[in-house]
């Protein structure tokens, strides 16, 4: 079963993942690389041991999260105008 991950950030020769379900991940950065993916993008991917297979890039989803984000900030924003 897949599962949704996003690129937290890079460190060294590794990615640091955030599941939906909350769980952190660090795996290879080379995993990724025939693939043009960096911080803050969206995939599915299959769990296999210590590794990720089957990565399908959410760019629609990795969208939506960037407009919520950015909506929930400027939302915060306004609240300290008014104080």
């Amino acid at each position: 079963m897949k599962k949704v991950y996003s690129i937290d950030r890079f460190e060294g020769d590794f990615a640091v993942l955030v599941c939906d379900d909350e769980t952190v991940l660090s795996v290879s950065k080379d995993i990724f690389h025939d693939l043009d993916l960096h911080e803050g993008d969206v995939f599915a991917a299959r769990e296999k041991g210590d590794t990720l297979e089957d990565i399908s890039p959410m760019p629609e989803e990795r969208d939506k999260r960037k407009a919520e984000a950015k909506r929930r900030l400027e939302k915060l924003l306004d609240r300290g105008k008014n104080k």
